[in-house]
């Protein structure tokens, strides 16, 4: 899980690292107003939101009348699918990859 394995990389930074991590992620809340927990929060909400739907579609499916009805509604539901991750999550995602290409061009400490 994406929210969880930031978490446990930012606890587990070396503290130069965290320190410079946690600065960097400031300066983005400066620019965009978004800091990075909120940017997970809103990734971990979409995410539950999209399973629940796709459960929801996969339940319909499954009690089809006929192949060609769950056929059918496999590709309805993938297509609602499509279109709740634009809906809900494409944002705090596009958002997540420019914090971390952020993150990515920042010092770290190699210990030898």
């Amino acid at each position: 899980d994406i929210v969880n394995g930031y978490k446990y990389e930012m606890k587990h930074l070396h503290p130069f690292e965290k320190v410079v991590a946690d600065l960097t992620a400031r300066a983005r809340q400066k620019k965009d107003g978004l800091t990075l927990m909120d940017v997970l929060n809103e990734i971990h909400e979409a995410r539950k939101e999209i399973l629940l739907a796709g459960k929801d579609w996969t339940a319909a499916a499954k009690n089809a009348d006929s192949a060609r009805e769950a056929s059918e509604l496999i590709l309805e539901g993938s297509e609602r699918l499509y279109d709740l991750f634009n809906d809900l999550a494409s944002s705090p995602v596009t958002n997540i990859i420019q914090l971390q290409k952020s993150l990515r061009t920042t010092p770290a400490v190699r210990l030898d």
